[in-house]
């Protein structure tokens, strides 16, 4: 996918690689890693992670809007992004009510069970 911020004409970078590893995730946006998007002054813009198994994968961004400078179109930017991503996806660009249909509930309770068992947080 390209890069919907590349058509907002807004100085920015990527890291393009490894700075170092983030000690605790809720620090994500204190230490920049792997493709993170920075200011040319280094602050943190945006970040994702990715989470990938055999049932699925799990992609998650956090844009720091505060990073952001005040001309910044973030309505344009964000309008831009969704339609991206629904389009590499082939997914209808739309809103639900309720997304709940579109997932397994068992699984999801399954899940859910596993990650509060003291075994599964012992063991982290």
């Amino acid at each position: 996918i390209p890069h919907p911020a590349s058509r907002i004409p807004h100085p920015a970078s990527r890291i393009p690689h490894p700075v170092s590893r983030i000690p605790h995730p809720a620090h994500c946006f204190v230490t920049p890693a792997h493709n993170d998007v920075l200011r040319t002054d280094g602050r943190k813009i945006a970040g994702a992670a990715m989470k990938r198994s055999r049932a699925g994968l799990l992609i998650q961004g956090s844009i720091d809007r505060a990073a952001l400078p005040d001309t910044f179109p973030y309505g344009q930017f964000a309008s831009s992004l969704y339609a991206m991503l629904a389009t590499a996806l082939a997914l209808p660009a739309g809103a639900l009510e309720d997304i709940r249909p579109l997932f397994n509930s068992q699984q999801i309770e399954d899940s859910t069970q596993r990650f509060r068992s003291q075994a599964w947080n012992e063991r982290r």
